[in-house]
């Protein structure tokens, strides 16, 4: 039988959205149900948006799968050995047992998505120390990944995070064009603190009671929950960012992030639009759908403008649909190599102009695609009219 989350937790996050909607004045009522939806109390494994036979059917895979040794088990088992610390509600005196749950959840996850990524394994220890059992740590974890379309973010083949990020600057341009400017001034381009942001979904960045609320609004739809977060974030440091030089981020940024009032963070997220260019879609459906026709694209082009879809191969139980060059997960995904070396050696002025690079080749690459899929389709058919 599945364990349940602890009460106590569950209960503190109840009077938590309670106090949010009673004191925050929504101007949106849909938002305003979706928060109201969690206060009547809080169960991950409960929510209506999780589909029953997916969560029964991976309930099972996982006593299967969990234990062998794989080919990434090694990596993972460095990663759980450093991962509880950052948990207020983390007991030393269990860290054993947390350690070798984890170990198990992120060894089917790397088996089932062949493919494991740093940053997956503070995700899966907040589900775990939040009370969920650890088949229900592995199905909900799958369950973002398959059918809330995050697994674009940990395939190395994919242009998800970048993409992501590049949205997530131009709504940081939109609302903060001041504090985007002095930052990039100072060389604090967005990924040497997005990619943390986004690959943990903050997790590892902010307090375990923030991190809690931020998935309670993911998992109940909220739109652009992770990048209105963000943003929230900044927002609420503005006035003690535009006073930092390069050396204060580096010293001082992750402290003041991590200390943030899980109150306000939400207030403030709950304030700001979502991505105006999205209309009522989140950021994540748009990017994982337009990587998915890209691939597909590249795919046709590659075989001769023949594709054939085919059935998730992991389970066969047609969670979703595979495509050839988007399987599998890197083991450091994040962005090019000489750009994670800035970042590893602080060189900011570099950043940024790997960064700008970055996004106009990204830029270019997608446009020539497109171009040479437009003549190829447009082409024959001129010839056969002249």
């Amino acid at each position: 039988m599945a364990a349940k989350a602890s009460p106590e937790p569950e209960r503190k996050r109840q009077l938590f959205w309670r106090n949010v909607v009673k004191q925050f004045n929504f101007t949106d009522q849909a938002e305003r149900e979706l928060l109201l939806s969690l206060t009547g109390g809080i169960n991950w494994m409960q929510m209506r948006v999780l589909p029953r036979d997916f969560v029964r059917r991976h309930r099972e895979i996982y006593y299967l799968i969990s234990t062998p040794e794989y080919e990434r088990s090694g990596a993972i088992q460095r990663d759980v050995t450093r991962t509880f610390s950052i948990f207020e509600r983390s007991h030393h005196h269990q860290l054993v047992a947390q350690q070798s749950a984890l170990f198990r959840v992120l060894n089917a996850i790397a088996e089932a998505e062949d493919g494991y990524c740093q940053g997956m394994n503070f995700i899966a220890a907040l589900f775990l120390v939040e009370g969920l059992s650890e088949a229900d740590a592995y199905t909900l974890f799958l369950y973002m990944l398959k059918k809330r379309h995050l697994a674009g973010i940990y395939h190395r083949s994919s242009t998800f995070l970048d993409e992501y990020l590049q949205h997530f600057e131009q709504m940081f341009i939109r609302d903060l064009p001041k504090l985007h400017a002095h930052l990039m001034e100072q060389g604090f381009a967005v990924p040497m603190y997005g990619i943390e942001w986004f690959t943990t979904l903050f997790s590892l960045s902010t307090k375990t009671d923030l991190a809690c609320a931020i998935f309670d609004l993911f998992f109940v739809g909220l739109q652009d929950v992770f990048l209105r977060v963000a943003l929230a974030i900044l927002k609420l440091l503005e006035a003690k960012l535009m006073c930092m030089s390069f050396e204060d981020f580096l010293r001082e940024f992750k402290p003041l992030v991590r200390e943030l009032d899980p109150y306000q963070v939400i207030f403030q997220a709950l304030a700001l639009r979502p991505n105006s260019k999205m209309e009522s879609e989140d950021t994540t459906a748009h990017v994982s759908r337009e990587n998915f026709l890209r691939a597909v694209g590249a795919s046709a082009l590659s075989s001769s403008d023949t594709y054939a879809s085919s059935s998730d191969s992991s389970f066969s139980d047609g969670d979703e649909e595979s495509v050839p060059g988007l399987r599998g997960f890197g083991l450091h995904r994040t962005l090019p190599p000489d750009m994670a070396e800035a970042i590893r050696y602080d060189n900011g002025s570099l950043v940024r102009s790997l960064w700008e690079a970055h996004v106009a080749r990204r830029h270019y690459n997608s446009t020539a695609v497109i171009q040479h899929k437009f003549f190829k389709a447009v082409m024959p058919q001129r010839r056969q009219k002249i």
